[in-house]
């Protein structure tokens, strides 16, 4: 379930729009710092945040070199068109734009990509009942009390104000399980917290810090705003960066360390089972701290900067993408197209909403402890089930679907999770320091964004490395 689904749930408001820097001021940073020498950048991953920072520092005419471990652009992002028919797909990967998420806006109106909205109405399952949004609210006990738990987690909470200097910093001693129990929530209602938890930050309620649930919910969005994919795939994003930097990246060059001093910067990587080198003025590492925090850094790394990449956790999550026969969703009370339920796939909800067949996709979001429940089973196995949850919600839909796909992120060896999360005392300790640059190594992902965990974080992220660069 994305964000604003719960949201609305809970009966809150949008915050208002109030972004940091806007992505007018970035560019013009950037044309303003243009004058400056031409510099040699690597650039470590090829990803949303690493084609970003390289897509704008060979606007400036930098010379860049980007290294993926992987066969293909994309990093988290994923679209899958095999094996569906009809010319169907959906995401594995990073699905959701916001109206609010500028910077990926931007980034894609400049490459010449359509928006499209592609989120309909939402609701619970639980208890073997489908309720709408509003109606779970009236029925379930507690769910005022949620709501004001919620809103009072987010008072005088400034997304662009370091952990450490918040006065709200005493979130980051607890769970956000403690913070709800604390707050009176009942049992009730907290299961239904669980439930959007595995959703919206693919953890348990008591693995995440207060404060980082804190600095989530109060994340800046536009009133009435939309949720949207790229119409054709997310996927066109980095397909299409990729393509602009053409021979500049290159693919199955997995980095193994980084040596830096005061001149310059060398990158150690593997090109089939040979070790080669680059060397550079600057160098972006562009991969999750999952992957970054295996790289051998000589001289190394401040302590507080290593302990942040070797501590940050990152969630569980797996998407199972099923083939139906027709849009069955569209014809029952209510006509749900997003359904967070207690069933252990998770969140369900409607993929094909711009594409034109009668047959249709179905996403089965597994987060946190679902995914946990899910990698018990075999690929096959985890299809099935998907499928048998789905009749669950839709008494009788069990036929109408035609088989699926299946990807679970943890076990991928270039990501090894879904996004970044802090545990209770990593806010105020460790999230600053991920963005830090040390020398001329500069980070970027979005386990170091203001928008951490969504897409236009990654984007956010190459964007503020590129200017750090362009500022050195």
């Amino acid at each position: 379930m994305i964000r604003r689904e719960f949201l609305r749930t809970l009966g809150l408001a949008a915050g208002s729009l109030m972004l940091p820097g806007s992505v007018t001021q970035l560019d013009a940073a950037l044309r303003a710092a243009s004058a400056v020498e031409k510099k040699k950048v690597i650039i470590i991953g090829a990803g949303l945040a690493g084609l970003g920072a390289a897509f704008q520092l060979d606007k400036q005419g930098h010379d860049i070199t980007v290294l993926e471990a992987r066969l293909r652009a994309g990093g988290r992002v994923m679209t899958v068109r095999h094996p569906f028919a009809d010319g169907l797909h959906a995401e594995a990967g990073g699905e959701w734009i916001n109206s609010a998420h500028q910077h990926i806006i931007m980034l894609a109106k400049e490459l010449g990509l359509e928006l499209r909205e592609g989120y309909g109405d939402g609701g619970i399952f639980y208890n073997q009942r489908l309720m709408s949004s509003s109606e779970a609210f009236r029925r379930i006990p507690g769910m005022a009390r949620l709501q004001k738990a919620v809103e009072e987690l987010q008072k005088d909470i400034n997304v662009n104000e370091p952990p450490s200097q918040s006065s709200r910093r005493e979130l980051d001693k607890m769970d956000y399980l403690a913070y709800l129990r604390q707050a009176g929530v009942d049992a009730e209602a907290i299961s239904i917290a669980r439930q959007h938890i595995n959703g919206l930050m693919t953890v348990k309620l008591e693995e995440i810090s207060a404060m980082h649930m804190a600095y989530e919910f109060a994340l800046p969005q536009e009133e009435g705003g939309h949720e949207m994919r790229v119409v054709g795939g997310n996927d066109q994003i980095p397909l299409r960066l990729a393509e602009k930097l053409g021979e500049r990246v290159f693919y199955g060059r997995a980095a193994v360390g980084i040596e830096h001093d005061n001149r310059g910067v060398r990158v150690h990587y593997l090109e089939g089972d040979r070790q080669r080198t680059i060397d550079g003025d600057h160098v972006i590492v562009a991969a999750p701290a999952s992957c970054g925090r295996r790289l051998k850094f000589q001289p190394a790394l401040p302590i507080e900067s290593q302990r942040a990449l070797n501590e940050v956790g990152y969630g569980r999550v797996m998407k199972t993408l099923v083939q139906t026969r027709r849009r069955f969703w569209e014809n029952v009370d209510p006509p749900l197209e997003s359904v967070s339920t207690d069933t252990e796939v998770g969140n369900i909800y409607h993929s094909s909403q711009n594409l034109k067949s009668h047959r249709g996709v179905l996403t089965f979001y597994s987060g946190g402890s679902c995914a946990d429940a899910m990698t018990k089973y075999a690929i096959a196995e985890r299809v099935m089930r998907a499928q048998k949850a789905c009749a669950e919600v839709w008494p009788g839909a069990q036929h109408l679907c035609e088989g699926g796909f299946n990807h679970y992120w943890n076990a991928e060896q270039w990501t090894r999770g879904s996004y970044a999360f802090f545990a209770p005392g990593q806010m105020t300790t460790m999230r600053e320091w991920l963005a830090k640059p040390v020398g001329r190594i500069h980070f970027a992902g979005e386990h170091t964004a203001v928008w951490q965990g969504y897409m236009n974080g990654a984007v956010e992220s190459g964007f503020r490395a590129a200017k750090e660069i362009e500022a050195a």
